[in-house]
C-alpha cells in the first residue's frame, strides 16, 4: 500500500486516534456522561479518519485533493476567510476588553479583572503581530 498523500494520511491518522482516545476515555469513566452528541462526534472522526486515509492511499483522489488545494479561487477564498476572522475576532476582543474594564469600573468585583486579562492577553498580541507584520512586509514588498 503506498501513501500518495503524506498529509491527508497523517490527519487520518490523528482523527482515528481522537476517536480511540475518546472511546477510552467513555470506557474509564464507565459512559457516565456518553450521550447522543459524544457518539456523534465520535463516529464523524471515525469516519472522517478512514475517508482521509482512503483517499490518501488512492492516486487519483490524492490528486484530486492536491489541485484542490493548489486552486487559485479556493486560496482566495480562504485568505478571505482568515482575514475576516481575524477582524471580527479584533472587534470581539477589543469590546470584551472594554467591557471588563467598564464592569469593573461600575461593580470592583475581581471576576471581571480576570476576564479582563483573558481577553486582553490574546488582544494585545493580535495588536502586536499586526504592527510587527504590517512592519515587515512593508520593508519586504
Amino acid at each position: 500500500m503506498k501513501i500518495y498523500n503524506k498529509k491527508g494520511w497523517v490527519l487520518g491518522m490523528g482523527e482515528i486516534l481522537l476517536g480511540i482516545v475518546g472511546v477510552c476515555v467513555y470506557v474509564q469513566t464507565g459512559f457516565q456522561t456518553f450521550d447522543w452528541k459524544a457518539g456523534t462526534l465520535l463516529i464523524l472522526l471515525f469516519s472522517f479518519g478512514v475517508s482521509g486515509i482512503v483517499r490518501s492511499c488512492s492516486k487519483e483522489a490524492s490528486r484530486e485533493d492536491r489541485i484542490t488545494q493548489r486552486d487559485e479561487r479556493n486560496q482566495y477564498i480562504a485568505l478571505r476567510c482568515r482575514a475576516k476572522t481575524m477582524e471580527i475576532m479584533t472587534y470581539f476582543l477589543f469590546v470584551m476588553v472594554a467591557g471588563c474594564m467598564i464592569g469593573y469600573g461600575i461593580t470592583k468585583d475581581t471576576a471581571f479583572l480576570w476576564l479582563l486579562i483573558g481577553a486582553g492577553i490574546p488582544f494585545g498580541v493580535l495588536q502586536i503581530v499586526s504592527i510587527v507584520l504590517g512592519l515587515y512586509y512593508e520593508r519586504n514588498q
